[in-house]
């Protein structure tokens, strides 16, 4: 790597004036990705506390389905909303600084498929242990009422050789 060093700078030199380029395109044409939406409104929330508080009152209860096909950037989006009434950081709130109960996130970690689209699954696997420490309470669910009894021990027993240590 460090015999290549100056090619790599040019490489990547050359990889960022392609990014700014594709970006300045994609503004001209007024176009925008999933993630460029997530950011946006991560940002106009950090950035106007007025907006941020008016969004925290307008909804009671959060449920958030099939989470584990999320990501970091959608749980920061989460957490502003879920923060406690009278705290309005600069910053992405903690834990233990959210209205209690007002988040529920369902998901099942053998369930993420969509890596490929930017979900990262070890979000969701954090997600339990950081709310049940900051005081939140953890449901699992172990039976399954769509498939025999069979087949799902079948496929938790090998989901547990596929997915050890991960």
């Amino acid at each position: 790597t460090l015999a290549q060093r100056d090619t790599l700078r040019g490489a990547f030199a050359c990889l960022e004036r392609f990014l700014q380029e594709f970006l300045a395109a994609k503004r001209a044409a007024g176009l925008t990705t999933f993630r460029d939406v997530a950011e946006m409104a991560v940002a106009a929330l950090l950035r106007d506390p007025a907006l941020r508080q008016y969004y925290k009152r307008r909804f009671r209860f959060i449920l958030i389905d099939e989470f584990q096909d999320n990501n970091r950037l959608q749980k920061e989006l989460l957490y502003l909303l879920a923060e406690r009434q009278e705290l309005c950081a600069e910053r992405i709130p903690r834990a233990e600084e959210l209205e209690p109960d007002k988040l529920f996130f369902v998901g099942d970690e053998k369930q993420s498929i969509y890596r490929f689209r930017g979900a990262d699954v070890s979000v969701f696997a954090s997600l339990s242990e950081e709310l049940e420490r900051a005081g939140g309470q953890g449901l699992r669910l172990d039976r399954n009422y769509r498939s025999a009894p069979g087949l799902v021990a079948f496929f938790n027993d090998l989901f547990a050789r596929v997915m050890a240590g991960a």
